[in-house]
């Protein structure tokens, strides 16, 4: 059954599932459906009172999956296309040039190009800026943090930063630290938090308790932003 509730200026649409269960439940879901999950015998008032008492915990986390990057259909590399970069949606302008180029500015992805009609060109372009803005991102991120496992032995490890299918980052037992470049579509956290845990298991390669008590130790509460590349789509 579908329900909605003001809260502030804001209107909170939800569903509400009863069965056999003794204590009441709300999940947030990334896709921003809410659902209230609750006793047979409860009666819609007291189901109602309940999830009130919820609501701060219910917008925290609908404006936590906000940030999530939403798959979108396949991209024609276009004017007016939305594109990402570090979490934040950007429209696509796709402009003639004697040289091409990128820029990024008041809400614009502007691929400058000499061949304006020939989209795999403008997506060539737009590519090679995205892994050029990785690989500076992800160095600095990486030089940042370096200092906190010099006392494991880790000094300069190898990086290799490219396109992966199924994976946001991985790291090999020769200490080879590989970084998706669709990673620079999410924001700073989310990619924080990929770079501290790839450098973890250069100290712990398997997912110990000794590895989570490193990954704790340096990035306090890094389960949240697990929870949201877990449901990230590239």
């Amino acid at each position: 059954m579908d329900h909605s509730i003001q809260y502030g200026t804001r209107t909170i649409r939800f569903s509400i599932i009863k069965s056999e269960r003794k204590t009441f439940g709300v999940t947030v879901y990334p896709d921003k459906k809410v659902v209230v999950l609750a006793p047979v015998k409860r009666t819609t008032p007291e189901i109602l009172e309940r999830f009130h008492r919820k609501l701060p915990w219910v917008i925290r986390h609908l404006d936590y999956f906000e940030k999530i990057i939403i798959p979108s259909q396949e991209k024609k590399y276009i004017s007016g296309e939305t594109h990402y970069y570090q979490g934040r949606q950007y429209r696509l302008k796709v402009i003639l040039s004697i040289i091409d180029q990128v820029s990024i500015k008041k809400g614009f992805i502007t691929v400058y190009t000499k061949k304006i009609s020939n989209n795999e060109k403008t997506k060539k372009i737009l590519m090679e800026w995205y892994k050029e803005s990785s690989i500076n991102l992800f160095t600095k991120l990486i030089n940042e943090y370096l200092p906190k496992f010099v006392k494991y032995g880790i000094i300069n490890p190898k990086i290799n930063i490219k396109p992966m299918k199924t994976k946001w980052g991985s790291c090999n037992r020769k200490g080879t630290l590989t970084l998706n470049t669709n990673l620079i579509l999410n924001s700073l956290p989310l990619i924080r938090y990929v770079i501290i845990h790839e450098l973890c298991h250069l100290v712990f390669f398997n997912h110990t308790n000794e590895f989570y008590a490193l990954l704790s130790k340096l990035m306090p509460g890094w389960e949240r932003n697990k929870e949201m590349l877990d449901h990230s789509e590239f």
